[in-house]
């Protein structure tokens, strides 16, 4: 039982990680776009973010404008 726990406990700590590591890129394209007049590919390009990841970073920044 004891490592159902832990793998519980890890599992949300990565989870935690992903979601904060989100945030702090969706502030950084943000700042790219507005501080540098950069498109929103050009602002990921800029940060290296992978293709396989880019929809889902489009996906939150539309959430962010839609709030």
């Amino acid at each position: 039982m004891c490592n159902l726990g832990e793998a519980i406990e890890q599992n949300g700590i990565q989870k935690g990680i992903k979601k904060g590591r989100h945030t702090t890129r969706l502030e950084d394209i943000q700042a790219i776009r507005k501080n540098l007049g950069y498109s929103l590919e050009q602002a990921m390009d800029l940060l290296n973010i992978p293709d396989d990841e880019r929809s889902e970073y489009l996906t939150l920044l539309q959430k962010q404008l839609e709030a």
